[in-house]
């Protein structure tokens, strides 16, 4: 039996288990909140522990591996800390003097060259680029913060190491927040990964089949950190949707990156999606 210390209470880990319970306080009087422990994790009970849902899809899924983001290729990680152009394909993406229809301010979660995660608000200026202050070893999300008459984005808007043509992520036409099952765990952080969620399926007026096949990777088998993934689950789906609970919870820990992959069967193209989720602390 383990126990860590925590403002609102304590948290008491049974090793042979693997199970928690709260211990808190009611007036100086312990407590046992026999709340489940992921609920109490989104409900705030337990401190230092944030719900984790990352989740992203992919266009035009053929025989060759695709990485699951709007960019529909082996997702690229930036190999250094760097600013990023924040620039969009319309003009009404901006949030200077005369504003846009579309997204106005994005808001950068990422990692900085010590893996520390930092945040940054960027003002778009529709196609002209917006460079940002800080520098980012990687992006763990882009989403809009502000928005004009249309509440979306009005064209692609793409982060961009500066100079650079490799897209490190992306906002499409229609959305608020980018498509991409691409994470890095932050340093001081450990992800705790609880389910899997993967779909796929063919649109059109036809019947069509398209097997695929998921993985999910991290550079890490749970205690050491490589520069190299590995695979810790895989599902098959067909023209539907699986979530896979993870019986013996995934331990990813920081600096780790992770990602989920996907190829097919056949080269008729699926839309494939696929979620993590689970909890920081």
């Amino acid at each position: 039996m383990s126990i860590e210390k925590i403002s609102k209470g304590i948290k008491l880990m049974d090793s042979l288990t693997n199970t928690a319970k709260a211990l808190q306080f009611n007036a100086e009087a312990p407590q046992v909140c026999s709340q489940n422990y992921l609920q109490a994790i989104g409900e705030g009970n337990i401190l230092n522990h944030i719900i984790f849902n990352k989740f992203g899809r992919v266009s035009n899924v053929g025989t060759s591996t695709v990485d699951v983001w709007s960019g529909g290729s082996i997702y690229v990680f930036p190999a250094t800390a760097q600013k990023m152009d924040i620039v969009s394909s319309s003009a009404q993406d901006k949030g200077t003097t005369t504003v846009g229809t579309g997204v106005q301010i994005v808001r950068i979660i990422g990692l900085d060259a010590t893996y520390t995660q930092i945040t940054e608000d960027v003002t778009l200026d529709g196609t002209n680029i917006v460079t940002t202050t800080n520098s980012f070893l990687r992006i763990n999300r882009l989403y809009a913060i502000q928005c004009g008459t249309s509440l979306a984005a009005a064209g692609t808007i793409t982060a961009k190491g500066t100079g650079g043509a490799v897209v490190y992520s992306q906002i499409d036409i229609n959305l608020t927040s980018d498509r991409q099952l691409i994470y890095t765990v932050p340093l001081g952080k450990t992800l705790y990964v609880t389910s899997i969620r993967v779909g796929a399926g063919i649109g059109g007026t036809s019947v069509k089949n398209e097997f695929c096949t998921f993985t999910a990777k991290a550079t890490t088998d749970g205690t050491n950190v490589y520069n190299f993934f590995l695979p810790f689950a895989e599902i098959g789906v067909m023209n539907g949707s699986i979530q896979l609970p993870v019986e013996e919870v995934q331990k990813i820990p920081a600096t780790t990156d992770i990602k989920a992959s996907v190829i097919g069967d056949s080269a008729q193209g699926a839309l494939c999606t696929s979620a993590v989720r689970g909890w920081l602390e």
